[in-house]
């Protein structure tokens, strides 16, 4: 809802911010056709904060970061950092 909210009502940098972590979220999440229907928003969002043209490579780049960054405070929460539920251990198996 918060990145919905800063793409509909942000600036054109919050726009572009917006939409990169909503990408990311959708990648994260194992929706990669959602995450990359994204990709013409982003492009055009980053044109208008930044006034040039955003490269494929700097958008992966970025786009990773956010993954990383969010499976590493999974991580240091003692969460599986890729979010997908562990399988229940047999204590017997100990």
């Amino acid at each position: 809802m918060l990145v919905d909210q800063a793409v509909t009502k942000g600036n054109a940098d919050n726009v572009e911010r917006g939409l990169m972590l909503k990408a990311a979220i959708l990648r994260d999440r194992g929706d990669l056709a959602a995450s990359e229907a994204l990709y013409p928003e982003i492009g055009a969002a980053w044109q208008a904060a930044k006034e040039k043209t955003l490269s494929d490579s700097r958008r992966e780049r970025d786009i990773q970061m956010l993954i990383d960054v969010a499976h590493a405070e999974r991580h240091a929460k003692g969460l599986d950092p890729s979010c997908q539920a562990k399988p229940d251990r047999d204590p017997a198996a100990d």
